[in-house]
């Protein structure tokens, strides 16, 4: 009974540790030991995959104006390798329906910007591609930012 019940609470200690409470998803740190995991298995097969990080533009302005639950909705809102232009033209027609549909459905103001790495060609390390992915994503939000009208 004892060692049942310190298992169950080491799995629950563990799923806490590793995800999100709102989603479910996975944290940062379930992240980082699955690209580490993910690293060493294209090393091991020579293949290659694209680190995406995909940041949600205009939740900080819901969560000030319309409260945090509004902020969680759009996050519950809706679910969740060829050569890096065409993963850019699929990623984009991708963010753009979902931001299509998250508009219509009462979040007018929200968007999504991204950025991509490439395993091995643009970085080897994980740190340095979801370091060059942020880059790019934070570069799309300032050209974003930059043609949308005051």
């Amino acid at each position: 009974m004892i060692s049942s019940l310190n298992y169950r609470r080491r799995k629950y200690l563990e799923t806490a540790a590793l995800s999100d409470a709102l989603t479910g998803l996975g944290n940062r740190r379930a992240f980082d030991l699955d690209l580490d995991a993910i690293l060493r298995h294209v090393t091991r097969q020579n293949a290659g995959f694209t680190v995406t990080v995909i940041d949600i533009d205009g939740l900080k302005a819901i969560n000030d104006s319309e409260g945090h639950d509004s902020g969680d909705a759009l996050l519950l809102s809706h679910d969740r390798t060829e050569d890096l232009q065409k993963v850019v033209a699929s990623m984009s027609a991708r963010v753009k329906r979902t931001t299509d549909i998250l508009r219509a459905d009462s979040f007018p103001r929200a968007g999504a910007s991204f950025g991509l790495a490439p395993f091995p060609q643009e970085g080897r390390s994980g740190a340095e591609l979801v370091h060059l992915a942020d880059e790019r994503m934070y570069s799309r939000k300032r050209l974003t930012r930059a043609e949308q009208p005051v």
